[in-house]
């Protein structure tokens, strides 16, 4: 490919090989089949991911967000065994569904004692735990 360009003085020879429109092709629609259906809803006092998994957002004992290659994920687990994670960033794109959630994890964390890790309490910026 890059031979050939050198070759040929065309820096648009390679448009020419069909297997690079593949994996051009493969390399865009990967992230959009990997989003299609991913809905995150949300109440008052609970947050579902994807129609499958939900927490009760005031009664969460552990709160984590780990980082990532393409951002932060933040993981939420209550006191019934139930547990769901996430991307970050979809969960802060909609403010008002972001304040529901912020409000319980406040809660859990302040009056719960939920557990949380460094990133965590940085990112969200939640108060420290009391040791």
């Amino acid at each position: 490919m890059i031979l050939s360009w050198s070759e040929s003085g065309d820096p648009l020879d390679w448009t020419g090989a069909w297997y690079l429109w593949v994996i051009i092709g493969i390399g865009f629609a990967y992230p959009l089949l990997m989003m299609r259906g991913k809905t995150v809803t949300c109440g008052v006092d609970w947050l579902m991911y994807n129609r499958k998994s939900w927490v009760n957002t005031y009664e969460l004992n552990e709160v984590k967000v780990t980082k990532y290659a393409g951002g932060y994920h933040i993981t939420l687990k209550d006191t019934s065994g139930r547990g769901i994670m996430l991307n970050l960033r979809t969960v802060q794109e909609l403010p008002y569904l972001w304040d529901y959630v912020y409000l319980g994890i406040m809660h859990s964390v302040v009056y719960g004692g939920a557990r949380t890790n460094n990133e965590a309490v940085r990112r969200l910026k939640l108060p420290r735990p009391v040791t």
